[in-house]
């Protein structure tokens, strides 16, 4: 990230490389797009994300995001360190 920034931040366009920034800003216009998509593994991911979307500015909801899933893992990985005794398997 010291070298680059540029992968950090999506571009805001209505078709993206990985369809779910399209996902999340734009939920209902994909819908009637991509008919019987998403499939419900993807909705863990589109439901947060379109939620944040809608309430913050593009910017600020893919920080929060970003930050969300960092904390997460990182509190996951501090209850395993402390209460299972085992990091590494």
């Amino acid at each position: 990230m010291v070298v680059n920034r540029e992968w950090f931040y999506n571009p805001i366009s209505f078709v993206d490389p990985a369809v779910y920034l399209g996902w999340s800003l734009h939920p209902l216009i994909y819908r009637h797009i991509f008919i019987g998509a998403p499939s419900g593994e993807l909705l863990p991911l589109i439901l947060p994300n379109a939620v944040f979307y809608s309430f913050l500015p593009a910017l600020a909801a893919n920080f929060v995001i970003k930050f969300l899933c960092f904390f997460c893992a990182n509190v996951c990985l501090f209850v395993r360190a402390c209460f299972i005794n085992t990091v590494a398997g």
